[in-house]
């Protein structure tokens, strides 16, 4: 699909400092993705102007991470659950601010792309938070919104009921599955 054809291209770009042969990355990753051949010119536009934006975002980043994976534990009224996951791009500004970017392929409004992914991004926010070990971190979290348009930056606000927020969620959804196992068996 054509969102996992460019995070796959993003992520080799970040890690090569935000240069490369764009046009054999989009090549590449479009032909492992099964992308047609208008897709693959559409994806290699889309990155060559991401690649632009994120060397001028992270060129003064003192320290830099690409894909950086974590596990935490969540505990909310007696549930607890452990989240992992992996954060597309993480990096240290050298006024000492930490930033999470997460990349999405997607012409969904601002407030849509908000509402859609501030849990996740807030989850990451945690999680590198805990990192941290007790001290007291500036953290900004971003979606880098790649689409037909352009690409545009859209700030995720911090949410300090996340950790609740997300137990909720994972009980819901642990009660859909024992619903649909109990339907299942019937």
């Amino acid at each position: 699909d054509f969102g996992t054809a460019g995070h796959a291209a993003l992520e080799q770009l970040a890690s090569s400092g935000w240069r490369g042969d764009i046009a054999a990355l989009a090549q590449a990753s479009g032909a492992d993705n099964h992308l047609s051949v208008r897709d693959i010119s559409d994806l290699r536009a889309r990155l060559e102007e991401t690649a632009g934006v994120m060397a001028k975002t992270v060129s003064k980043a003192a320290d830099l991470r690409v894909e950086w994976p974590f596990a935490m534990l969540l505990e909310n009224d007696g549930t607890k659950l452990i989240v992992d996951g992996t954060m597309d791009l993480v990096f240290r500004a050298k006024d000492g601010s930490w930033h999470i970017i997460d990349y999405k392929f997607s012409d969904e409004p601002e407030h849509a792309l908000k509402k859609k992914y501030g849990l996740q991004l807030n989850l990451y926010r945690l999680a590198l938070s805990r990192f941290q070990k007790g001290l007291e971190p500036v953290i900004h979290s971003s979606l880098i919104v790649i689409g037909r348009g352009g690409v545009r930056v859209v700030d995720i606000p911090e949410d300090p009921d996340c950790p609740a927020t997300a137990v909720k969620a994972a009980e819901e959804l642990d009660a859909l599955f024992r619903e649909g196992a109990s339907t299942h068996e019937q």
